[in-house]
């Protein structure tokens, strides 16, 4: 099994990001999000439904049923003058008129298209803290301004773009699952803060590879957001999550 480095934003009313590094191993606690924060259930669905002896009645709690479903209610407004194609409301997901992308070399930001996989966070900067632990020397857990302030600022120009960009291309051929992109999933942009390598480096994680005990580790980030793709879930967080390999990050 990949060792790696798993980051996750915590509920928005602790305002927490963490970046772990472990082995990978699935957490066993039943974790529901519910009014912007995180309900531990200490409750198995499948054990305590049902018994071995007679059929008995099922009832779910409430607020089991209730968490499996997204609330978009905070979502921000979107201006009805964009001239944004919009894929779907909930989660938004829209790319720019490609005429409009091809405008501009760094794309502006009303004309950036829109990736969500489910609400979007309100996230207080803050209250916000960034943590990295795991299969680290030294576990970290910073605020947005200490990111500021203790880490070099570096500017990048990178081009973003998303896995299903000219979906609909491939939809012709076989019908496919998720947003139906034209070509128009893909931005340009300045971006700006503190480099994962500095951060990775302050939580100790070896930059020679050859002082590393595996040499499949990654770097894994879960976020804030949750997913449609997930809500459907029993048990565990529903965070969007990615991850790198960690020479990549180093």
């Amino acid at each position: 099994m990949q060792r790696c480095i798993r980051g996750c934003l915590s509920e928005p009313d602790s305002g927490h990001h963490v970046e772990q590094v472990d082995d990978g191993k699935a957490e066993s606690r039943a974790e529901n999000r519910w009014l912007g924060g995180v309900v531990t259930c200490d409750w198995e669905p499948s054990a305590r439904f049902f018994s071995s002896d007679m059929i008995q009645p099922i009832f779910i709690p409430l607020l089991y049923l209730l968490s499996m479903e997204l609330s978009y209610v905070a979502d921000p407004s979107h201006p009805p003058s964009s001239s944004l194609i919009i894929h779907k409301d909930h989660p938004f997901n829209a790319e720019p008129p490609l005429p409009q992308l091809v405008e501009h070399y760094v794309t502006p930001e009303p004309t950036f298209f829109k990736r969500n996989h489910g609400p979007i966070p309100d996230i207080d900067k803050t209250k916000h803290r960034v943590e990295v632990k795991g299969l680290v020397a030294t576990n970290l857990s910073l605020g947005v301004e200490e990111l500021r302030s203790r880490f070099e600022k570096v500017d990048v120009v990178a081009t973003l773009e998303c896995a299903g960009n000219r979906r609909d291309h491939l939809d012709k051929v076989k019908k496919t699952k998720g947003v139906i992109w034209s070509a128009g999933a893909v931005g340009t942009a300045w971006w700006t803060g503190a480099r994962l390598r500095d951060v990775l480096m302050a939580a100790g994680v070896p930059t020679d590879p050859r002082n590393r005990v595996q040499a499949t580790w990654h770097v894994a980030f879960e976020g804030a957001d949750e997913c449609e793709e997930e809500k459907d879930k029993d048990v565990g967080k529903r965070g969007y999550g990615s991850s790198i390999p960690l020479e990549k990050a180093m």
